[in-house]
């Protein structure tokens, strides 16, 4: 037996493997034909890795049996019809204690996932998480519904009123199935078969006159242009097996040509040599005109690691007009409803600053409000201006960025509340964690907000693959400038020198873990297989149902190197005491282009709902005169005049704090900047003198330089300056050869 699964019966021996209250509906009859009144622990122990077994079931239909899908996996299998259409749905809540989780698993007993959900964890005690629904297409005649838990207590650790729907109505067929491409096999023209380029443009057998071959311009990788009608529903499918050896994998990929990933499926990893892996099928609904069609695979060998008999077929009528579906539902107004006119937005992690709260470091009952920082000058202002000029009334939210999102969403909720009248109405938008508040806002409040729209710019809804070399071993990987300077500044800082990074961040900026990955990032760094994350997980999540009661939309960045994994090896002796790499040490990274340098497309985005994906960096998102457009597009403000913007990709900065005190900076082209609550920032400076007039509030104030320079170098330096008297200094600062003591 491969690593691979050997690792993954560990997992599945640590959870409960359930099976739930269940109910199956033909839609055409309107007939319940089983049902399970509730979900029962028979051990009576919740945790145990054993929730229940087949002596708990209530078995009152004959067309479901009980199943066990691998040693002590307990499933309920149904016989379902290929090519019909179901919807599996979870119409109440489960609830649980602090630190308990679920998760669904709808597979077609070969080994496929039909993707019904991840993890969902509870964060504390008397959590509760919203209804949820899949569907999907059966691809063979077998169907197996598994659950997971992991849970203190017994209690309430369970969901309850799932249904599955057959969608399928044979009598009132609305389509005529049209194949509009097809695709003999797959090949790899290099014959190297683990090269993770499974075939290239050159090797393409397109049949028919609506595909070409390209490279698709957000990957870079070889795929195949189909085109099709913008509105239309279509079936991929592969009719036949993919077959490989022990470790191979492959991939499939179908994109809108713009950067949106329709969700075809997830690797699918052959755990032996001689496996198989059968059909599968994804039903969309074309964005766009076009659809772009990749593989990607790793195989040890070249000769059968490649499906075969791939079509695209239009289902909808030619004779029945479609109409282009929106994620947002349309919402009956109110005869009088009330214009929209204000705008709240929440910049990223970091944006922000409060010199009490971070040069003081106190976690609370800090004076004073959080302002832009100064560092995020360069990146905020053009949009919060260009807003204003659009005649939106602007309103800035800056938090916290160490506490939890949840707790700053509370504090989003007061702040609209304290800048709104009864019934008014708001648009939303959040950069990066912003993104997190502001969703959080709207889907964790009972859905009782005052949003009418909200676009989560670049925001990591399933997480972002940095936050764990920071979590779970204090080291700061960041390429998000603004992030970078920031926890650089607080650990610097109020961390101190001899302290445990890990153990500042964990106990002082618990938000960190609020942005840890939902989705697999660690892998093996020998083997390149999985690894299951069992410290490390995040602890945030949302409902989406919530989201869909508003005009709900993402934007995201994409064509830059992203961190997407981390190859791991076991922690060492000393990092174990000091609890430190305890998922796994890291031993190299892996990038993808698919993301905006920080965020990968697949995180910022919600299946199912307005993605809208650009060529723009994760700054660049909001600083760029495209991402700013793209906003006042969403808001529905047509653009009056050309749009400039002062933005440039930061790599470099100086930071210059006093406190307590009053100064001004003025740089060797006679520009002066007076501090704002404490700091000074220069983004991308020039070599060169910068003169310090500083007037002292206290007979000892604190003066810090930092210095962040291109190649990724950090300077930092902190100076005590003695008496009340103005101090005249002069800060030496170099790109190429920077001083380690820049003050004179």
């Amino acid at each position: 037996m491969s690593k691979k699964i050997a690792n993954w019966i560990v997992f599945c021996a640590t959870v409960s493997f359930c099976l739930f209250v269940l109910t199956v509906t033909d839609t055409k009859a309107s007939e319940l034909i089983w049902s399970l009144s509730s979900t029962t622990d028979c051990s009576g122990q919740g945790g145990d890795g054993e929730s229940f077994d087949a002596l708990c079931y209530n078995n009152n239909g004959v067309n479901s049996t009980i199943s066990w899908m691998h040693p002590n996996d307990p499933a309920i299998h149904f016989d379902v019809i290929v090519g019909h259409q179901y919807r599996f749905s979870e119409t109440t809540n489960f609830s649980g204690v602090g630190g308990g989780f679920i998760s669904n698993y709808l597979t077609d007993g070969q080994g496929y996932d039909y993707g019904l959900g991840k993890d969902w964890i509870c964060p504390t005690d008397g959590c509760s998480h919203g209804s949820w629904s899949k569907d999907f297409e059966a691809t063979g005649t077998d169907l197996y519904f598994l659950q997971a838990s992991g849970c203190s207590s017994s209690i309430n650790c369970f969901t309850s009123n799932l249904t599955l729907t057959d969608l399928s109505s044979p009598e009132n067929p609305a389509t005529t199935p049209q194949m509009i491409w097809s695709l003999s096999a797959t090949t790899d023209c290099s014959g190297h078969g683990g090269d993770g380029e499974s075939f290239d443009h050159l090797c393409f057998n397109t049949i028919g006159t609506n595909s070409t071959a390209q490279i698709d311009p957000y990957t870079g990788k070889p795929t195949i242009s189909i085109d099709v009608v913008q509105g239309h529903t279509y079936k991929f499918t592969e009719l036949t097996s993919f077959v490989g050896v022990g470790g191979d994998f492959i991939s499939n990929y179908l994109t809108d040509g713009q950067g949106y990933d329709y969700g075809l499926g997830k690797d699918w990893i052959c755990p032996t040599d001689g496996c198989s892996h059968g059909s599968w099928t994804k039903i969309f609904t074309a964005f766009t005109n076009v659809v772009l069609f990749t593989q990607g695979s790793a195989c040890s060998s070249s000769i059968n690691c490649f499906t075969k008999d791939l079509q695209l077929i239009d289902l909808s009528s030619s004779d029945t007009p479609i109409s282009t579906p929106t994620p947002i539902p349309t919402q009956t107004p109110s005869p009088t409803p009330n214009p929209v006119s204000k705008v709240f937005f929440a910049p990223g992690f970091g944006g922000s600053w409060n010199t009490d709260a971070l040069i003081n470091c106190k976690p609370d009952n800090y004076s004073d409000g959080w302002i832009l920082a100064p560092y995020a000058k360069e990146i905020y202002e053009p949009i919060l201006e260009t807003l204003t000029t659009y005649g939106w009334d602007t309103k800035p939210f800056y938090y916290d960025w160490r506490k939890n999102v949840w707790d700053n969403a509370n504090l989003l909720a007061n702040f609209i509340s304290t800048n709104t009248s009864t019934g008014e109405k708001v648009a939303l938008i959040g950069h990066s964690m912003g993104g997190l508040v502001a969703v959080d806002y709207v889907t964790n409040n009972n859905g009782d907000t005052k949003t009418n729209s909200l676009l989560a710019i670049g925001s990591p809804l399933k997480g972002a693959v940095q936050a764990y070399p920071a979590w779970a071993g204090g080291d700061i990987w960041e390429d998000n400038f603004l992030t970078k300077i920031a926890m650089t500044l607080y650990l610097k800082h109020c961390g101190g020198v001899f302290s445990n990074n890990r153990e500042v961040l964990q106990d002082q900026v618990p938000s960190v873990k609020n942005l840890l990955p939902s989705f697999g990032y660690l892998v093996d760094a020998k083997t390149r297989y999985p690894v299951v994350v069992q410290n490390n997980i995040n602890n945030w999540s949302f409902k989406l149902t919530n989201l869909r009661n508003i005009n709900f939309k993402t934007l995201i960045g994409t064509g830059f190197n992203t961190l997407s994994q981390i190859p791991v090896k076991d922690p060492n002796k000393k990092d174990i005491l000091q609890n430190d790499w305890l998922d796994g040490k890291p031993a190299g990274k892996t990038f993808s282009t698919q993301g905006d340098g920080t965020v990968l497309v697949s995180s910022s985005m919600i299946d199912g709902e307005h993605n809208e994906t650009i060529h723009q960096t994760h700054s660049g998102l909001v600083g760029s005169v495209e991402g700013m457009a793209k906003i006042l597009e969403f808001l529905g403000t047509p653009t009056t005049s050309i749009l400039s913007s002062i933005y440039k990709e930061p790599d470099s900065s100086l930071i210059l704090i006093g406190y307590p005190s009053t100064f001004w900076v003025t740089d060797q082209n006679g520009n002066t900047k007076k501090d704002k609550n404490g700091m000074v920032a220069f983004v991308n400076p020039k070599s060169g003198n910068y003169k310090v007039n500083l007037i002292p509030q206290s007979n000892n104030t604190l003066f810090i330089v930092a210095q962040f320079l291109p190649n990724g170098d950090i300077k930092y330096r902190e100076y005590n300056l003695l008496d009340f008297a103005p101090k005249l200094k002069t800060v030496k600062f170099n790109l190429q050869n920077p001083i380690e003591d820049p003050l004179n």
